[in-house]
């Protein structure tokens, strides 16, 4: 987080002279057509390109698979949809439903681990972290490696390998770029006699393999050509180019393309996207330079005018377009392996199509899922790295990668000549699971991963024309979560909010409320709400009013959301029709869930009054639910209706850990945009 700089906002008494009541008819200040989007500079302090010791994409908080000694973790609950008879309501629950059912397709086991713990020690186990895509598989092989032995395994799926590297073993991410990061951020992974040049060869195998390209409703697919005609980059860059293209150029009546792609900053899919566009428009499949992305800044500003939705990964995106249906996503970019998954798992969910999966002719990359024994790490021994080997070795035989084809990815790349995909029994590769099961190795181009210094300037450059986020926050701030075991509340929240903001972009714009049994607004000077002018004022002001205790009891929750989604609705209009229309929408609550005193909603008529959710570019609202005696259903609804994100956490006694807890549901809520 940047440091901020002397407050001048503080007065004598403690107060914030910026505070004002929101009253049922206030608006927000629609932005001036000339008002601009100041894009980042080098020298900002904001660090745009974040260096995430992640997987392909960055997966939900880790969840700790049930296979040999498990590590100590924390199970949190989340209640079940509360029942209501008005219509609305239901409506609301069914989404709810389907929407936390589609949701974690790709979760295994639901018991969120805790990284700062250590696991249950044990000279006969080896830790592996892995990544979410294989997880099932790897659960399925550790299950069979533990069977009869005195040798275990035991499984985590997590993004950030740098939380675990006290006591893991060993670690396979999606690809061997994500190995090389770290291993070159001065965190060693490996032993340092080995050689730098072969060090990833020695230390690392592959042990599976999927492509990266395009997840597109069938009938769209279809009109586009497919399958006879060859599909890639350069199509959905057409796509993107042009205005109501569906009906303009094919007849059809879907309008404007709905194009989704991972948070380049935290997905390494959105990354790999962002680079096969800048070749496809270059027209090669060589390794990118400076140049060539400066060249194709143009047709990416393009790409991104069609973005409704970013993700921190892949999957949510995919959630949502299963959930909602093709008229709210058109194409996701995504693995094939993800393609598989939904049409298998959610066949009974899917609205009035299916899915395919585009290999882009022009070009793709490959995850290649190394499995890497940590023995430069402090927690490698040599038994435990002995039982991580053999566990490699398992996971190579002609067994495991045959039912690793079963699980929808195809095998690691020496045996991708001898264990043909089409006659694997129950293989899940065929047309019926929309994808090609005659596609192989060498289909199409594989694109090489550019220099780090490229890659960083690609995403640097991202963050000055991707589509300016406005973002409204309401925090709770009643009497009751001042006192006794919540005292903490505030200093936990404070903090995590300004670690939001710092994550947020110069070109995003933030308006701020508090509620009790009123809302208030925090007003910036001279009401600019656009973050690089606002960033310092809101650090102080947000804390300063965030860790003073109110005099107000109440906790008008309903009355408070349905004025600032109003609000932030009212301002969505305003610009549009200032042709401002080029602007993604957020709300993020922060409450216990509970409501008392609210007189202008109940929550079905606060249901009612949200948007559909049927429309990606309406309004999206994130809750987080947060406090030791928490209401999740309400908060629930709110963000399965709107298509945004729930979180539910409890606040536990250690400032540090809750604090860290709270920023990382911030930090997946500020990947939407």
């Amino acid at each position: 987080m940047e440091k901020p700089l002397a407050p001048p906002y503080v007065q004598a008494d403690g107060k914030s002279p910026y505070m004002v009541p929101l009253s049922s008819n206030s608006s927000y200040t629609p932005l001036s057509s000339n008002s601009g989007y100041t894009p980042l500079s080098a020298d900002s302090g904001y660090a745009p390109f974040l260096t995430t010791a992640g997987e392909d994409d960055k997966e939900p908080p880790a969840y700790q698979i049930a296979v040999g000694p498990a590590r100590s973790s924390s199970t949190s609950s989340t209640n079940a949809a509360v029942g209501i008879i008005c219509c609305s309501i239901l409506t609301a629950i069914v989404i709810a439903v389907l929407w936390y059912t589609v949701g974690n397709i790709n979760n295994g086991a639901n018991s969120p681990a805790d990284p700062t713990s250590s696991p249950v020690s044990s000279s006969r186990t080896a830790y592996v972290i892995t990544h979410n895509t294989k997880a099932q598989w790897m659960q399925q092989m550790a299950t069979s490696f533990n069977k009869g032995s005195s040798s275990q395994v035991s499984i985590t799926v997590d993004s950030n390998i740098t939380e675990y590297l006290g006591w893991a073993t060993a670690w396979s991410p999606a690809n061997y770029l994500w190995v090389e990061q770290v291993d070159m951020s001065g965190t060693p992974l490996f032993n340092n006699s080995i050689a730098y040049t072969t060090m990833y060869a020695s230390e690392c195998t592959s042990v599976a393999m999927t492509p990266l390209g395009i997840a597109m409703w069938k009938k769209m697919a279809t009109a586009l050509g497919y399958p006879q005609k060859q599909l890639g980059w350069k199509d959905i860059i057409t796509l993107a180019a042009t205005d109501n293209v569906w009906t303009a150029s094919y007849n059809q009546p879907w309008g404007s393309f709905k194009f989704a792609h991972g948070h380049p900053v935290y997905s390494n899919s959105g990354r790999l996207t962002l680079i096969a566009t800048i070749n496809a428009a270059n027209g090669n499949t060589t390794s990118l330079t400076q140049s060539s992305v400066s060249s194709a800044i143009p047709i990416l500003k393009s790409l991104e005018r069609s973005i409704v939705h970013l993700g921190s990964n892949d999957l949510d995106l995919l959630n949502r377009m299963v959930l909602r249906g093709p008229n709210y996503l058109h194409a996701v970019a995504t693995y094939e392996s993800n393609v598989i998954k939904y049409n298998t798992q959610n066949a009974s969910s899917m609205i009035d199509d299916t899915l395919v999966f585009i290999y882009p002719y022009d070009g793709t990359f490959w995850s290649e899922h190394p499995y890497c024994t940590l023995t430069g790490t402090s927690a490698y021994t040599p038994s435990s790295g002995s039982i991580s080997e053999s566990f490699k070795a398992y996971l190579t035989t002609t067994s495991a990668q045959t039912q690793l084809v079963q699980t929808g990815l195809r095998p690691m790349r020496s045996m991708q000549a001898t264990l043909d995909v089409r006659t694997v029994a129950g293989t899940p590769f065929t047309t019926a699971n929309g994808v090609d099961p005659n596609f192989e190795l060498g289909s199409v181009p594989i694109i090489p991963y550019p220099p780090a210094s490229v890659m960083t300037a690609i995403v640097n450059n991202w963050t000055q024309f991707k589509k300016p986020a406005v973002v409204t926050m309401l925090v709770e701030n009643s009497q009751q979560l001042h006192s006794g075991a919540m005292s903490s509340y505030y200093l936990t929240v404070s903090y995590a909010v300004q670690t939001f903001i710092s994550m947020m972009s110069d070109t995003d714009y933030l308006y701020f409320y508090t509620y009790s049994s009123t809302t208030n607004q925090i007003l910036p000077p001279g009401d600019n709400y656009l973050l690089s002018a606002t960033r310092n004022f809101y650090y102080y002001q947000t804390n300063q009013v965030l860790t003073s205790t109110p005099t107000d009891s109440g906790s008008a929750l309903f009355d408070a959301v349905g004025q600032v989604v109003s609000s932030t609705t009212t301002l969505q209009s305003q610009n549009n029709a200032k042709g401002l229309s080029n602007m993604l929408y957020a709300v993020v609550v922060v409450s216990d869930g509970i409501d008392s005193g609210s007189k202008n909603y109940s929550l079905a008529t606060l249901l009612q009054a949200l948007p559909s959710g049927t429309d990606p570019n309406q309004v999206h609202v994130y809750t987080i639910a947060l406090g030791n005696n928490v209401y999740s259903n309400s908060l629930y609804s709110i963000a399965a209706q709107t298509n945004g994100q729930f979180f539910s956490m409890s606040l536990r006694s250690s400032y540090h850990t809750t604090s860290n807890t709270i920023s990382d549901a911030f930090n997946q809520i500020v990947s939407e945009f």
